[in-house]
């Protein structure tokens, strides 16, 4: 319990600097994941026309491994962006799905 006013207007500074703080991080996720996003798609479209030219078997095999790897780090992107939307309720729990990185690299081997 609150005994004196300078407690209370204490207690209220720091809600509000928690509440500041929590306002920060997602700006600064959603950012940060949109900050990502921009150079990954230049790696995910330079690999693509890299995979349908003339290769080696070794050279498709390191463009595969960079393909792969982007569509990792998109995906976690994504799920951090989502998960930070979800924290402060501007994503509905229904359209959040997770991707379990584990499966998609079975799924990744499965194709190869």
């Amino acid at each position: 319990m609150i005994q004196t006013k300078r407690e209370m207007w204490k207690v209220i500074a720091q809600k509000n600097a928690a509440e500041q703080a929590s306002r920060e991080k997602t700006e600064f996720i959603s950012i940060a994941s949109h900050e990502l996003r921009t150079p990954l798609y230049a790696i995910s479209g330079f690999t693509e026309l890299l995979e349908h030219s003339n290769l080696t078997d070794e050279q498709y095999a390191y463009v595969h491994a960079i393909k792969t790897a982007s569509l990792t780090v998109k995906i976690i992107t994504d799920n951090v962006l989502d998960f930070s939307r979800l924290e402060n309720n501007v994503l509905p729990l229904a359209v959040v799905t997770i991707l379990n990185i584990r499966e998609m690299l079975i799924w990744d081997r499965a194709l190869r």
